[in-house]
């Protein structure tokens, strides 16, 4: 069946999301330490051992090194920083400096490095467009308000009927696999994943942002009743009735409000899940060919996609996570 086969693959995309966003492990230093004495303003360190430290943050990959000091140099008075774990030969010397002058007092600490991977995922996530949840409610608002007016102002300037074109990538049947892949992705990846790592936070705010978009866009879609491109040849027929459910959009919607989470999450540290706006982009484009909306259309449905994907992403708790039972906060995926 065609669903079994979106399933697969919803999983199989689910899974590879789950490799991508835990990644290379990190590495942690872990000292046992002597105390120093209260007079020192400085210490100096032999390491016995390999003595990276490796931390992932969600903008980059940095040295962490707060665990012995706060600036830490080599024999070369170079400050430690690069993108990959440095290698030390056993014996080097590390001198952490304070303000004053330097301790006669040595303080040694035994280290250790654990190849492991730990959460270290953001308790409130970086901000992206917008810098707090309120502003983020204020942008859903304005544009669910805005879109109306920009669809029948517009409409004289930019919408047009495209020829009717059916076939090859753009036939309605794969439009219509994109969006029911989508919905199984949203809905595998969240609850196998669960709400306590970053990545499965992500895939609730977009299940959280798809909810609320599909909701505002039916909505809409009844308020406004406008006939769409292969029921009538003018744009401009707009309060029609039950009959054309043309404004806005719902499945550019959909792919805008699940794709904007994931962007607005890792956008600083993987550039390329912007590729990921080729998802509204082809089903903007599918839907006019198959003469089922209107420039405005389509517009409308990526601003409203777009606008509640990020109020979702700017929530610390997805919503409708919260009001589930707690067994879908540690997803299935740690239950076996």
């Amino acid at each position: 069946m065609k669903w079994g086969r979106e399933m697969l693959i919803a999983l199989g995309l689910a899974i590879a999301t789950c490799a991508w966003a835990r990644g290379a492990p990190e590495y942690r230093l872990l000292c046992a330490a002597s105390p120093a004495s209260p007079n020192c303003l400085s210490e100096t360190l032999h390491l016995s051992t390999l003595t990276p430290i490796h931390s992932k943050n969600s903008s980059s990959r940095l040295l962490n090194m707060n665990l012995l000091g706060p600036t830490w140099t080599d024999q070369s008075n170079q400050m430690v920083a690069s993108s990959s774990p440095p290698s030390n030969p056993p014996g080097s010397l590390w001198t952490r400096s304070h303000e004053g002058n330097t301790c006669s007092v040595q303080s040694f600490r035994k280290c250790q490095v654990r190849n492991t991977w730990a959460r270290t995922d953001p308790v409130t996530n970086p901000p992206f467009l917008v810098q707090s949840p309120k502003q983020a409610r204020h942008l859903v608002e304005w544009t669910v308000a805005l879109t109306p007016l920009f669809a029948l102002g517009a409409s004289y300037a930019i919408d047009h009927r495209l020829a009717l074109d059916n076939t090859g990538i753009w036939a309605r049947n794969n439009s219509l696999d994109l969006e029911h892949a989508v919905m199984a992705v949203e809905g595998v990846g969240a609850i196998w994943l669960g709400g306590r790592s970053r990545i499965g936070r992500t895939f609730w705010q977009a299940v959280d942002s798809s909810v609320f978009t599909a909701i505002t866009t039916q909505a809409l879609k009844y308020v406004i009743s406008r006939a769409r491109p292969i029921q009538s040849s003018s744009p401009h027929n707009f309060f029609q009735g039950r009959c054309c459910e043309s404004f806005p959009s719902g499945e550019v919607a959909l792919q805008a409000s699940f794709v904007t989470p994931f962007i607005a999450e890792y956008y600083r540290r993987d550039p390329w899940v912007w590729g990921l706006e080729i998802l509204p982009l082809y089903d903007a484009e599918a839907r006019m060919k198959e003469q089922g909306h209107w420039q405005t259309d389509v517009i409308s449905g990526f601003a409203i996609g777009t606008a509640w994907g990020i109020y979702a992403h700017e929530e610390k708790q997805p919503f409708i996570l919260s009001i589930l039972p707690g067994g879908f906060m540690i997803g299935l995926h740690e239950t076996f």
